[in-house]
């Protein structure tokens, strides 16, 4: 945990939900309170990665993009900026179904893979790019493409000798890649009210 920093994807605007996701309500608690929550447990360190007015109350350490209005990629790039650990974890608010035993098992494949700058899920064949172990050194793969105006999480991945675990390992592993899914709509959030994998 020491040499592990998490941090949480948050800064997105929410157009499909209407509102802030972070904020929204699941069993009880808000999104981000879940994916925090499952965060501290595989990192002493955890930041929140979106506009400080908006997640200022919260007391958390708070890191805004570099490159405003590029998307995830932009928020992974100020996160790695910031870091002072190599392996880092990158999660998104609205993946509140992922668990720590997931997220630790990305960990260990980043130690046993140290070639690979990035670690991540791939399911049904897309690629997860907002839930992934990665080292501090895929900072310069994002500012690349950054500058290059080119915001795809999942292609900048490519480029960084990543480690995909397929969709028959994490059913191997015992786990239901149903964890990965995102909550995009008002339909999602019911759907995920009613059913948790």
């Amino acid at each position: 945990m020491h040499d592990v920093t998490a941090f949480v994807l948050s800064g997105g605007g929410s157009k499909r939900m209407g509102s802030d996701k972070a904020l929204l309500t699941l069993r009880g608690k808000t999104l981000l309170e879940r994916v925090l929550s499952v965060a501290r447990r595989i990192a002493n360190t955890v930041a929140i990665l979106g506009p400080r007015d908006r997640y200022a109350a919260t007391g958390e350490w708070i890191i805004e993009d570099e490159y405003p209005g590029c998307g995830p990629l932009a928020g992974i790039h100020a996160a790695l900026q910031a870091t002072e650990t190599d392996l880092n974890v990158i999660l998104s608010v609205d993946m509140p179904f992922v668990s720590a035993d997931f997220l630790a098992w990305l960990i260990e494949r980043a130690r046993a893979c140290p070639s690979a700058q990035v670690v991540v899920p791939r399911v049904a064949g897309i690629v997860q790019g907002t839930c992934f172990a990665c080292r501090r050194a895929f900072r310069s793969v994002c500012e690349q493409r950054l500058r290059l105006g080119l915001y795809r999480v999942e292609e900048a991945i490519e480029l960084a000798a990543p480690d995909y675990i397929e969709e028959e390992e994490v059913r191997a592993r015992g786990l239901d890649p149903g964890i990965l899914r995102n909550l995009n709509t008002r339909e999602d959030l019911t759907e995920a009210q009613e059913s948790e994998p």
